[in-house]
């Protein structure tokens, strides 16, 4: 997704106005959200895998633990 080209799209549909600040505003948390998805996927694809604890004493893999942080 390029950031700049749908914030052009959104201007040109909505001009200034609040709808337009909302809509980009939605873009930004959007991109955000899936900026973070893609860096625990990137890190859960990594090779290096090790046993630990999470905050509820259950113990999982390092793989299942970052994926545990990915957001719906």
């Amino acid at each position: 997704m390029n950031i700049q080209e749908e914030v052009c799209k959104i201007h040109s549909q909505f001009g200034t106005s609040e709808m337009a600040n909302y809509k980009i505003q939605l873009l930004f948390d959007k991109a955000k959200k899936d900026s973070y998805n893609q860096a625990i996927d990137d890190a859960a694809s990594q090779e290096c895998d090790f046993t630990m604890e999470d905050e509820k004493g259950t113990i999982c893999n390092s793989i299942e633990w970052i994926k545990k942080l990915k957001k719906p």
